[in-house]
């Protein structure tokens, strides 16, 4: 490696730090995959619990902090994920303003508000560094696969496409428009259809009409979190038909074959079903983020990419 970045995280909750543990394999936190890359060495945590924090710091390495401000001015940290609520992005963002942060990892979505999430990506932090968004199935080499695939030929045009969610549009939904708009290309809002709130009273699971370049359409169905969890896609093309089950840890690819029941018939049946290496796409991303920063590989999920995500949420919110 040609060098190693000091790194902290800010917010010590699940995503950051609690998901896992050192031995487990899922890479499930950005503490546990800082802390495999020999890339990154772990400095600190800050959370306003501040026994989230010591429980991170106890389970990862480094020291635990009350405040941005004390972690930045004890530890000097190059490299910073922000892990805190959706709803503190941005005043995370406002307070890392000019302490020398070369990059790092923003948790999605930007924000809560498209306003606050259009001031991070116009701030002088995110401008001046290296920040992916953790849209975690771009970093996934099987989904990466997918994309290329599909742009070169391998399963015709896109006929129709469905996805299933809950806990709200922007924080979990924008995973849905982010991979569909990554695959696609421009995603257009027909209208919503219903809405439950399930996660926050500013962030509603929203069920839409949607519209893509290549002229088909979507549906997105928001399911209650409250009821289950459930993260499925599910892609109809000329060629074939690919679902995304078990929130993307599994894909099930279908081909055509002539059916052997109905003579004169075209069926879709199942040819192979692929365990993905979602549970590693934390890794992926701190690898991604490491080749950036050395300059020896583009970012695989970008701020402008989670902003224009963000956009589409805001059009389904305000459609009619």
């Amino acid at each position: 490696m040609a060098r190693s970045y000091k790194t902290a995280v800010i917010g010590a909750g699940n995503i950051a730090a609690l998901f896992d543990d050192p031995r487990d394999k899922d890479v499930l936190t950005h503490a546990h995959a800082y802390s495999l890359h020999p890339g990154f060495k772990l400095c600190g945590f800050a959370d306003v619990d501040e026994e989230k924090a010591k429980t991170a710091a106890e389970r990862w390495g480094g020291r635990s902090y009350a405040s941005i401000a004390d972690l930045v001015e004890q530890e000097h940290p190059e490299v910073i994920s922000v892990c805190t609520p959706d709803g503190t992005h941005a005043e995370v963002v406002r307070q890392l303003e000019g302490k020398n942060i070369l990059g790092g990892i923003l948790e999605k979505p930007l924000a809560v508000g498209l306003v606050d999430a259009s001031a991070i990506a116009a701030s002088s932090l995110v401008k001046k560094g290296k920040f992916i968004v953790n849209y975690s199935r771009l970093f996934v080499p099987e989904f990466q696969k997918l994309k290329q695939d599909y742009r070169q030929g391998a399963y015709g045009r896109l006929i129709a496409a469905t996805g299933y969610y809950g806990k709200g549009l922007l924080h979990n939904g924008s995973h849905v428009i982010s991979l569909l708009s990554w695959l696609f290309g421009n995603i257009k809002v027909v209208k919503k259809f219903s809405s439950v709130n399930d996660f926050t009273n500013n962030d509603p699971s929203v069920s839409a009409v949607l519209r893509f370049s290549t002229g088909a359409e979507g549906v997105l169905h928001a399911i209650d979190s409250r009821l289950y969890t459930m993260f499925e896609l599910d892609l109809v093309f000329e060629k074939a038909r690919l679902r995304m089950i078990d929130s993307g840890h599994k894909l099930e690819i279908y081909g055509l074959e002539k059916s052997k029941r109905y003579i004169g018939y075209t069926m879709m049946n199942l040819q192979e079903t692929i365990t993905t290496s979602l549970g590693q796409s934390l890794s992926f991303a701190v690898e991604n983020l490491y080749a950036w920063l050395e300059g020896s590989q583009p970012p695989l999920s970008t701020v402008q990419e989670a902003l224009t995500a963000q956009k589409i949420c805001q059009d389904i919110i305000l459609s009619k």
